[in-house]
């Protein structure tokens, strides 16, 4: 209960300013910028129908997935490491077969993405993880970057590689030998980019479309298609950096402390949960 609620408050109030702040820019018209009715702001902001903003879609799977990572976490509280990798293959067979994740929206292509990441966090396994070179985190980055670039997004074989990857990386930065790549993203500018990263992916979305609305309208945009991209993605990082820093100053920061003091107040109120025995 106490992380639910955390984690809740921890989504939520960024990606509804995000919703206001889309359906506001709308109701300006502006010509080929999208347009939405107030009940898909509720609808949305809720995550119950990703009808207006299409990354939601990701965190409402961070919410829906909150059943699924408890079950693993009593499975590897009773069974140890192999309830835990128990856990694993059965969200790989939910991704051909979604009534394992009870048909839930998006949830049999997701789930196998977090359990991997509760083997990432895995203490039996890190001493593996430290045996691996440095180098080795660069070689999971160049991996998942081309699955992800030059295989189609169908692809089960690129999503499970993508998948695999991600967790060895953060299991290797985490837990690992330190590099150039742990360095490199403990510099400044990757150190503020990860602050705001999750506003900055939210936010990103109605300025696209903002600055879609003129480009659109352009024909050299569709006879230099890659150049027209790469500037429109420019342009719209320089744009949404500054909103994306109000909203983790002064949205994401306040939601986050809302978070620990509610997980606090229900572990003082109901305690923590009981020990159990740890299979060995």
């Amino acid at each position: 209960m106490a992380f639910s609620g955390a984690r809740i408050l921890r989504l939520y109030p960024p990606l509804i300013a995000c919703l206001v702040l889309y359906y506001a820019m709308g109701m300006i018209g502006i010509p080929g910028y999208p347009q939405f009715q107030f009940w898909q702001v509720i609808e949305n902001g809720l995550l119950l129908k990703i009808s207006m903003h299409g990354p939601s879609a990701t965190i409402q799977a961070e919410v829906l997935v909150i059943p699924f990572v408890l079950a693993a976490w009593l499975l590897r509280r009773y069974l140890g490491l192999p309830g835990l990798v128990m856990a694993f293959i059965y969200a790989m067979l939910a991704l051909e077969f979604s009534r394992l994740a009870f048909n839930l929206p998006n949830m049999h292509a997701y789930l196998f993405a977090f359990m991997a990441g509760m083997l990432a966090s895995e203490p039996l396994l890190r001493p593996l993880i430290q045996q691996a070179p440095a180098s080795s985190w660069w070689l999971a980055l160049v991996v998942l970057i081309f699955c992800r670039t030059f295989h189609p997004h169908s692809s089960l074989i690129a999503l499970v590689s993508m998948g695999l990857s991600a967790a060895f990386l953060v299991a290797g930065l985490l837990y690992g030998q330190r590099g150039s790549l742990a360095a490199l993203l403990e510099g400044r500018c990757a150190q503020a980019l990860g602050r705001i990263s999750f506003s900055l992916y939210l936010l990103n979305v109605p300025v696209l479309y903002l600055l879609w609305a003129f480009t659109d309208a352009m024909t050299w945009t569709k006879t230099y298609a890659l150049e027209a991209g790469l500037l429109v993605g420019l342009i719209s990082l320089l744009l949404t950096w500054p909103l994306a820093w109000i909203s983790e100053r002064w949205i994401e920061r306040p939601s986050v402390a809302w978070g620990r003091k509610f997980s606090a107040t229900v572990l003082a109120r109901f305690g923590r949960p009981s020990a159990v025995p740890v299979a060995t």
